[in-house]
């Protein structure tokens, strides 16, 4: 029984389980204030059903991701590694192998596309950790585009859309491009060791650097646009101040130095990333 309770721990931790119920909180505000999906449509079988197989490959990629990456994260995270050390390497590719073959099992309950995505979803993810993530900005795409595809797979469940959401997807896929260098930048040791081509190993911390600026512009645009669309004041003033946040936070960027700083930077760009999510209950009306 002990171990069975320690086995369980170890995977909701490879897993990241409090990033899965955020990524299932998404999926239900978008459909709810994005899309204004009746409530009667949310409490369904087939919606639980598609939350729980998108969480399932969501954690079956971060539990393959930390598999590749043992050996790197020993360098830049040691504290965090548990694959191969309270988890074993083959325990962890079987758990990813069923999470994923489950996933996509529960997706032909829905529909066949929903399977056929679900599949493209885990296939991605798995073929970024093994590949995709050691080629300069190709890997950071992916994982951006990845993200967006939780809120582009609502939109095809539903057969609803708007440009609410597609505002929304847009802003998300760019914060999670700036996200991802950011963690690259905090991360250039480990990377440079093993030969992994990030943007900081390849371009160096000076296009890195510059990459993020063009990022936080495009992004910033993005912003702009969305509140140009018109928006309730609740939701124009709780973006008006976020270009702040963004000026701060390039700033702090431009003087870091150092992996703590950088660090830290990943810190913020998370709750600025989580301050956009949490706007979406600002659009209610």
């Amino acid at each position: 029984m002990r171990r069975l309770l320690s086995h369980t721990i170890t995977l909701f931790k490879t897993s990241r389980l409090s990033r899965l119920f955020g990524i299932v909180w998404v999926q239900i505000i978008s459909a709810t204030y994005l899309l204004r999906i009746p409530l009667s449509d949310l409490i369904s079988l087939k919606f639980f059903i598609l939350l729980v197989a998108t969480a399932m490959t969501a954690g079956a990629g971060y539990i393959i991701n930390d598999y590749y990456d043992r050996k790197i994260d020993l360098i830049n995270r040691p504290e965090g590694v548990i694959v191969g050390i309270s988890f074993r390497p083959r325990r962890a590719l079987a758990t990813h192998f069923f999470l994923n073959l489950l996933a996509v099992g529960l997706g032909v309950y829905i529909s066949n596309l929903i399977a056929l995505l679900i599949f493209i979803f885990a296939f991605s993810l798995w073929f970024y950790s093994n590949y995709l993530r050691r080629l300069v900005l190709v890997g950071n795409v992916l994982v951006a585009l990845m993200h967006a595809g939780i809120m582009v797979l609502i939109t095809i469940y539903f057969e609803e859309t708007n440009n609410l959401i597609w505002i929304y997807t847009l802003f998300v896929f760019l914060i999670v491009l700036i996200k991802e260098v950011v963690k690259d930048l905090s991360g250039v040791k480990g990377y440079a060791n093993f030969g992994v081509e990030t943007i900081p190993v390849k371009w160096g911390i000076r296009g890195a650097k510059m990459t993020i600026y063009i990022f936080s512009i495009l992004a910033i645009g993005a912003l702009t646009f969305f509140l140009m669309s018109g928006v309730n004041l609740a939701a124009l003033y709780y973006f008006i101040c976020l270009f702040p946040l963004f000026g701060w936070f390039l700033y702090k960027c431009n003087m870091a130095d150092t992996q703590s700083e950088y660090r830290y930077l990943y810190k913020v760009i998370n709750w600025i990333m989580l301050s956009g999510v949490i706007s979406i209950f600002l659009l209610y009306e």
